[in-house]
Formats: C-alpha cells, sequence, structure tokens
C-alpha cells in the first residue's frame, strides 16, 4: 500500500498544486492522469473538484482507497455538502470529519476494511 499518489487531470492545476508543495516545503511525487490511470490503492486520496465531477469519478476515487484509508473531497460549496456526504456515504466509506472554511466544505472518509 503506497502512502499517498496525489493526481490531477489538468496540467494547470497540476502546476500550481507543484508550487503549492514547494511552497509548504512538501515532498510529493505528482502526475497528471485520469484516475483510471493510477495504479495502486493508497492511504489517502484527495480530490479538490466540483461536486458534479467528484460524483463522477466516485467509484474511480473510492477503489483508489486502501483499507483504513481516507478519501478527502473539498471544492464543495456549502448548499452541496450534505447532499455530496450522502452521495460518498457506502458501507465501505463512512464519513470521518466535515472541515468548512467560510463557504467552502471539505469531507473526510475513512475506507472500511470488507468484512467488519
Amino acid at each position: 500500500l503506497v502512502s499517498e499518489m496525489p493526481f490531477d487531470i489538468y496540467a494547470v492545476a497540476l502546476k500550481a498544486a507543484r508550487e503549492n508543495a514547494k511552497i509548504n516545503r512538501v515532498r510529493i511525487n505528482f502526475i497528471a492522469s485520469p484516475v483510471d490511470g493510477i495504479k495502486g490503492r493508497f492511504s489517502m486520496v484527495a480530490a479538490n473538484i466540483v461536486s458534479g465531477e467528484l460524483k463522477r469519478l466516485k467509484e474511480g476515487l473510492i477503489s483508489k482507497v486502501g483499507d483504513r484509508g481516507f478519501l478527502i473531497l473539498s471544492g464543495i460549496v456549502d448548499a452541496e455538502a450534505a447532499c455530496l456526504r450522502r452521495f460518498f456515504s457506502t458501507e465501505a466509506l463512512t464519513p470521518y470529519k466535515t472541515l468548512k472554511f467560510g463557504e467552502w466544505v471539505t469531507l473526510v472518509f475513512q475506507k472500511i476494511p470488507a468484512g467488519r
């Protein structure tokens, strides 16, 4: 289980993410690829995109989260947070934490191993 592998489907966003990682002195190996192009499962998967895209990518995002790992969804407007929380809550993925920053919300889920 690899600890984390950030990715982004847009080159501009990827460039900004690299710059932010450098500013924050965090070493991360970024790649540009759609979710289904990423191999492996990770302890943390983060997606900072609009709600419609999060919904479209749901199965792919969840499949990349390892057992007991976390899925972090951000870029969510407050008015859509409750709906998105319900949409992503499954038997295998449970809400862990909700963070609010002004009108923006970040939802954190934890993946529960099958059979638990």
